[in-house]
């Protein structure tokens, strides 16, 4: 059985934090957790590697930068593609990146309610995992982001200025480095089970939804542009 341990006695501010779905835990118990290329990666990152955020402050942002993506995935070209064709595609596309890169989506409420449903939804089924890492061992801190290596190429490209919206303020777009929000082990290397504790606050498992309304008050050091709305939302509807 995977470790536990209390986020009460977890260095927040220094700690290398990783989500997953709860149901991968008797796998990453018997296997390890394994490097993978994920289905929402898919397309995206080129080689398998674990992902991480360094520390509490960075959780928030790399959930951040997750609602702006999963807003682009529902409402940009995957989705469109799905339900137009031809003429009707392309000015649905062009519409929808011309939102998103001006920063209107942040003001549309029916979007923004979808998103957040789902995005609720999916993140309960998530847990974090606290992970025994060393730099220069198991990641290296100079190693370089792969989708920024790729875009970087051309920066008048719509696919980079919607990679620069997405990771926001937090991401020095002028270099291929990673960033405390978004580190990843060495490409192709696992995490031994004895190296992987499950957070947990009073006796259970904690789920994204749970460590975020954790950490959130307490670590906020910006203004997000999504996850203060949701935050906001998650308030009211989980009163009803």
């Amino acid at each position: 059985m995977l470790k536990r341990v209390d986020v009460s006695k977890i260095n927040l501010e220094k700690s290398y934090f990783h989500f997953t779905n709860a149901n991968n835990i008797e796998r990453i118990e018997k296997n390890n957790l394994l490097p993978k290329i994920g289905e929402n990666s898919a397309m995206i990152e080129e080689t398998k590697k674990i992902f991480f955020s360094i520390g509490a402050s960075n959780i928030l942002k790399t959930h951040d930068v997750w609602l702006k993506w999963m807003m682009n995935r529902m409402f940009g070209e995957c989705n469109l593609k799905k339900k137009y064709d031809n003429n009707d595609y392309s000015a649905k596309l062009h519409a929808w990146i011309g939102e998103f890169l001006s920063k209107e989506y942040k003001k549309d409420e029916p979007k923004k309610n979808a998103l957040f449903t789902k995005y609720y939804h999916d993140m309960l089924d998530n847990i974090y995992l606290e992970l025994d890492l060393t730099d220069g061992y198991d990641y290296d801190r100079d190693d370089y982001d792969e989708v920024k290596l790729r875009l970087n190429k051309d920066t008048s490209s719509i696919n980079y200025l919607l990679m620069k919206e997405m990771y926001g303020d937090y991401s020095d777009n002028t270099n291929t480095s990673m960033e405390s929000w978004n580190m990843h082990t060495i490409r192709g290397w696992y995490v031994k089970s004895k190296a992987v504790r499950v957070v947990t606050y009073k006796d259970k498992d904690l789920t994204v939804i749970e460590m975020l309304k954790l950490i959130y008050e307490n670590y906020k050091d910006t203004e997000y542009d999504l996850l203060d709305d949701f935050m906001l939302w998650l308030k009211a509807n989980e009163k009803k």
